[in-house]
């Protein structure tokens, strides 16, 4: 979706909105290296801890009301009752790793 307006740029407004955009795509590609290596490491250390998927899909409302998926990392055991049949309480089914996510 693009954005009109009747406002007009200067040459020096539009150089600097141009490679104001290309740093900003630098600077995501080289954070995105060290941030997979450690999603990687902790979708891993969630795996261990318990069973179940390591990513949680997540379906909300957004702009004008439009359902989208959001992905999370799991930080609750895919369990919700005791063997006993009593429910768990949300503290219970936190896991070590979901308090550092």
């Amino acid at each position: 979706m693009e954005y009109h307006t009747n406002y007009v740029f200067s040459r020096r407004q539009k150089r600097y909105l141009k490679l104001k955009r290309i740093l900003d795509i630098v600077f995501a590609i080289l954070l995105l290296i060290p941030s997979s290596v450690i999603m990687g490491l902790c979708c891993i250390w969630i795996k261990l801890e318990s069973k179940g998927p390591a990513i949680f899909v997540q379906r909300r409302p957004g702009y004008q009301q439009r359902i989208f998926s959001i992905y999370k990392l799991r930080s609750m055991r895919t369990e919700t009752i005791e063997k006993s049949g009593r429910p768990l309480a949300d503290n219970e089914r936190l896991t070590v790793s979901g308090k550092f996510v």
